[in-house]
């Protein structure tokens, strides 16, 4: 993981099984309100690739549109 564009962990792994859960952004869960992020969330996008793997400078554009 990276943080500004300093890695900050290596190797994760977890027991999830991530095709049968819902998928929620902005909340530790889909019961509304529950662990809801306070703010807002900009330039989300997810890949099926790593777009980094070692340190980088953060863009300071938005990303094209695609």
């Amino acid at each position: 993981m990276f943080v500004d564009g300093v890695q900050v962990g290596s190797t994760y792994s977890d027991t999830v099984n991530y095709l049968n859960s819902r998928t929620v952004i902005g909340a530790s869960s889909y019961n509304l309100g529950q662990g809801a992020v306070d703010g807002f969330i900009d330039e989300f996008r997810i890949t099926k690739m790593a777009r980094y793997t070692t340190g980088f400078t953060p863009p300071t554009k938005a990303f094209p549109d695609l």
